[in-house]
C-alpha cells in the first residue's frame, strides 16, 4: 500500500474513531441557586451546602435534557480540612440532577439522570462569608448514553455566612478527545500537501 493511500486511510480512521468518541461525551453547564430562604455555611476551611437547589441555566446536552427550575440535590454531608490546596475528597452523587420541583416542572427522565462524583475540592478564597470554592470530578449519566465525562464546578458564596450560594458545573472537554481531532487533522493536511 502506499505512503498516500496509508495516510488517507489513517485520517480516516482516526477522525471516524474521534466523531464517535465526541459524540459520547457530554458536553455543557448548568447553574443553580439555594431556595430563597434555603442556606449554606462556609469557613475558611469547611463547608456544607443545602441538599435541595434550584437549577436556573442549563447548556450544552444539558439544554433540553435537564429543565429549568427542576432540582439539583446536593450532598449535605459537612466537608472540612479545606485550604486552597485541592483535597482528595471521593464523594460519589456529590451533586444530582435532576428531579422535580414542587409545583414546577419535571425533572430529567429518568428522574436524576445525571449524577456528580467528586475527586478533589479546593477552597479557593474566604473573606468575611464571602468565598469561592472549587472541585473536580466526573458527571454519569445513568442511562448510559452519553459516556462518564470529566467535570468541574465552582460554589460561590455571595454573603455573610450562614447565605445563599451558586454552583456552577460545566464538563471538561477530554485531552485525548481534542488529540485525536489534532492528529487527524494534521493526517488530512499531510495528504493534501502531499497532492498538492
Amino acid at each position: 500500500m502506499s505512503t498516500k493511500k496509508l495516510l488517507f486511510l489513517l485520517s480516516a480512521v482516526v477522525f471516524a474513531f474521534t466523531c464517535t468518541v465526541q459524540a459520547q461525551n457530554l458536553n455543557g453547564s448548568l447553574t443553580a441557586t439555594t431556595f430563597p430562604g434555603d442556606i449554606g455555611f462556609a469557613t475558611d476551611s469547611s463547608l456544607s451546602m443545602f441538599n435541595t437547589n434550584i437549577i436556573q441555566t442549563a447548556t450544552g446536552n444539558f439544554n433540553g435534557t435537564v429543565p429549568i427550575s427542576s432540582l439539583l440535590t446536593a450532598t449535605t454531608a459537612t466537608i472540612e480540612g479545606l485550604s486552597t490546596t485541592p483535597l482528595t475528597d471521593p464523594i460519589n452523587n456529590f451533586f444530582v440532577f435532576s428531579s422535580s420541583a414542587p409545583h414546577g416542572p419535571n425533572g430529567t427522565t429518568p428522574q436524576n439522570r445525571f449524577e456528580f462524583n467528586l475527586q478533589t475540592i479546593t477552597e479557593d478564597s474566604f473573606v468575611g462569608g464571602v468565598g469561592e470554592f472549587s472541585g473536580t470530578g466526573t458527571i454519569v449519566d445513568i442511562t448510559g448514553a452519553f459516556a462518564n465525562t470529566s467535570a468541574d464546578f465552582t460554589l460561590d458564596f455571595n454573603g455573610p455566612s450562614p447565605n445563599s450560594y451558586t454552583i456552577t458545573l460545566a464538563t471538561v472537554p477530554e485531552p485525548a478527545t481534542v488529540s485525536l481531532v489534532a492528529l487527524g487533522l494534521a493526517g488530512t493536511v499531510a495528504l493534501r500537501r502531499r497532492r498538492a
